[in-house]
């Protein structure tokens, strides 16, 4: 039991030490909050049926126990019930820290690819209006000598309302 409740101590700590880097976790530490958990999932196999077996003693239907023995098998019941309250609770907490850095990871995935399109955008914008332009074909202020400053400004202008946009929608 004592073996147990150390073990069980020493695994709460690291969790909840990586319970406070949920934001900052790294590949390393999902893996060893599966070994955990792991670990915790082969403790409650050997505390749950330990806990059934001290429970079919106490009733006293297969060994004839005195009153002071019963009452150590029920200190040890009581004590083996919390090791496996503490240990249900851990895995609560394994999975509740993997699934927050899961939903962490998604939205920064997510704001990755938004900013990625937005500036794909901003940089479509101006190749496609070069490449209109640069057609050998007759096209409007084709022959005119400030044609390249207009067409510059109008690129301009509609890269700039299109930034605008996504800065204002937090794209950028």
């Amino acid at each position: 039991m004592v073996t147990y409740e150390r073990k069980l101590t020493h695994t709460r700590k690291v969790v909840y030490r990586d319970m406070g880097r949920v934001r900052n976790i790294k590949g390393r530490d999902i893996q060893r909050l599966v070994f955990l958990e792991q670990e915790l999932n082969e403790t409650m196999s050997a505390l749950v049926p330990t806990n059934a077996w001290f429970q079919q003693l106490t009733k006293g239907n297969y060994i004839q126990m005195f009153s002071e023995d019963r009452e150590l098998l029920e200190d040890l019941l009581i004590a083996n019930s919390q090791l496996v309250d503490s240990a249900k609770s851990i895995l609560k907490t394994i999975q509740n820290i993997r699934s927050a850095s899961e939903a962490i990871l998604t939205q920064n995935l997510n704001n990755t690819i938004k900013m990625l399109t937005a500036i794909t955008i901003v940089l479509t914008i101006p190749t496609l209006i070069s490449s209109l332009f640069g057609m050998n074909v007759a096209v409007p202020l084709g022959n005119s000598s400030y044609g390249f400053w207009v067409i510059l400004a109008v690129i301009s202008v509609i890269v700039s309302i299109t930034v605008y946009f996504f800065t204002k929608n937090r794209w950028l």
